[in-house]
């Protein structure tokens, strides 16, 4: 007898764990399909070239010349070639981490990572050799003509800038020297030009003409500080105002 009521009763605390209040059905998770906003038509020009560093028809143009793949994400939902350009876009311009980037057009940190390696690979491929070069001896002419006519002075073939890396203060009595014009510290990096063939070429002399940077650079054989080029462009338009005269 002891035996069966044992048997019930463990019969009853069952079904009460099953069909009563203790028991918690654990429904299916409903998947949560967010619309995705197109960035072309939720910002108006100016607010869209803040975000992406490019105006609308330039990211049109540049997805023209990619060869990019409509895939899926790991929610199942397509995502289209334009929307894997913006999401590198805005990645390089604000280099956010990824599952930030993902989250202001609803897509997935993963995906995110995937867009970034594929639309960098496209623009290594297709777009470097096309854009990222020095000019052909046949364009060099038209290079320096174009140069002289902005400001008067010949042989330029190209110009160079860097950005400023923000530093905190050095401390010392030259402390000041790192200080730039926005009045934060700061040391001009320019590794991009400094590890090209292009700077190995200028300084060879197998580049035509010379390059054109700011007071920020030591003037070399192949290179003219900018404030040299401020002071000639600034006698020019003294002339030209004495002429009109």
């Amino acid at each position: 007898m002891a035996r069966d009521a044992s048997l019930a009763d463990f019969a009853l605390r069952a079904s009460d764990f099953l069909y009563g209040d203790l028991y918690r059905y654990a429904a299916p998770s409903v998947r949560n399909l967010r619309e995705r906003l197109n960035p072309l038509e939720l910002y108006n020009e100016e607010e869209f070239r803040m975000r992406y560093r490019f105006m609308k028809q330039s990211v049109v143009h540049i997805l023209e010349e990619l060869h990019l793949n409509r895939s899926d994400d790991n929610r199942g939902e397509p995502l289209p070639p334009l929307l894997k350009l913006l999401i590198t876009l805005r990645f390089y311009a604000t280099g956010a981490m990824q599952c930030v980037v993902g989250d202001l057009v609803n897509v997935s940190q993963p995906s995110v990572s995937r867009s970034i390696w594929e639309v960098t690979q496209e623009i290594c491929v297709r777009l470097f050799p096309k854009y990222v070069r020095l000019p052909s001896t046949t364009e060099v002419k038209s290079v320096k003509r174009r140069f002289h006519d902005i400001g008067g002075f010949p042989g330029v073939t190209g110009c160079i800038d860097c950005t400023h890396v923000q530093i905190i203060s050095p401390g010392g009595d030259n402390a000041e020297v790192y200080r730039n014009r926005k009045g934060v510290f700061s040391k001009m990096c320019s590794r991009i030009f400094a590890n090209s063939r292009a700077m190995t070429l200028y300084e060879r002399g197998a580049a035509s003409g010379v390059l054109l940077g700011d007071q920020g650079y030591a003037s070399r054989g192949n290179q003219l500080r900018r404030r040299l080029i401020d002071r000639r462009f600034s006698s020019i338009v003294a002339q030209n105002n004495g002429d009109t005269d």
